[in-house]
C-alpha cells in the first residue's frame, strides 16, 4: 500500500522520537495480535472488527478470480461449480482472504474448494496463479494489471468486495504515541470522520 509509505515518512519527519517496527504477517492474525496486546496497531481488512477494538476504515477493496492466463478459454465461461472444482491456492485457516472464499462460495450453495496449495503473502499467491498453480482472490487493481500484461486471466464472474482498516485497542487510542499515529493515518487517508467502534456499522 502506497500510503504506508507516506505515513512512515511523516512519523519519520514529525515524531523522531518516535520508534516504530514493522510485521507482516496475514491480517486475520495480525487483528488477533492487536486484541491481545502483542501489536499495538495493524492494518486489517475483512468485516468491521468487534470489540474491544477501535477500527479507522480506509478503503474499499475488490478480490477478483484469477486464473493462469493459459486457463482463458476454460475460465471466461465458466460457472461456478466448474469454478469450485479448479485447483485453488488458499492462505491459512485465520487469513481473512480465506474468510472471504468461503463466503464467496456459501453464497452459491457450495463448498469452498479443497486448497491446492497453500500461501500467507498476496504477492507469492498471484505469482503462483501467473506460474499456473491454480486460481486464487487477486486485488482487483493488480489482477487487472497483469492481465493487461497477458500474465493472468480474470474470471467475470465475481466481484468481491470488502474493507481496509487501521485497528487498536479503543482503551490506547489516546494513547500519545497511538494518538499521534492513528492522525497521520487519518491525514494520509484522507479521512475526516469519526472511527469506527464496537457497535458501529461500518
Amino acid at each position: 500500500e502506497r500510503l504506508l509509505g507516506v505515513v512512515l515518512s511523516a512519523t519519520v519527519k514529525r515524531h523522531p522520537l518516535l520508534r516504530l517496527e514493522l510485521h507482516q504477517t496475514m491480517s486475520g492474525t495480525a487483528l488477533e495480535s492487536v486484541r491481545e496486546g502483542r501489536l499495538d496497531a495493524a492494518f486489517f481488512f475483512g468485516d468491521v472488527p468487534t470489540p474491544p477494538l477501535m477500527a479507522l476504515p480506509l478503503r474499499q477493496l475488490i478480490y477478483r478470480v484469477a486464473a493462469p492466463a493459459a486457463w482463458s478459454a476454460r475460465v471466461v465461461d465458466a460457472r461456478w461449480p466448474e469454478i469450485a472444482a479448479m485447483p485453488w491456492i488458499r492462505t491459512p485457516t485465520l487469513s481473512t482472504h480465506t474468510r472471504l472464499v468461503t463466503q464467496l462460495f456459501a453464497a452459491h450453495g457450495l463448498e469452498p474448494p479443497e486448497p491446492a496449495m497453500l500461501a500467507d503473502d498476496e504477492t507469492v499467491i498471484t505469482n503462483l496463479v501467473v506460474e499456473g498453480v491454480g486460481v486464487a482472490l487477486v486485488r482487483d487493481e493488480v489482477a487487472r494489471a497483469r492481465s493487461a500484461e497477458g500474465e493472468l486471466a480474470v474470471w467475470p464472474g465475481a466481484a468481491i468486495e470488502t474493507t481496509l482498516w487501521f485497528v487498536c485497542l479503543e482503551a490506547r487510542a489516546e494513547e500519545p504515541s497511538l494518538a499521534a499515529l492513528l492522525d497521520l493515518v487519518r491525514e494520509a487517508w484522507h479521512l475526516n470522520g469519526a472511527p469506527t467502534t464496537a457497535g458501529s456499522a461500518a
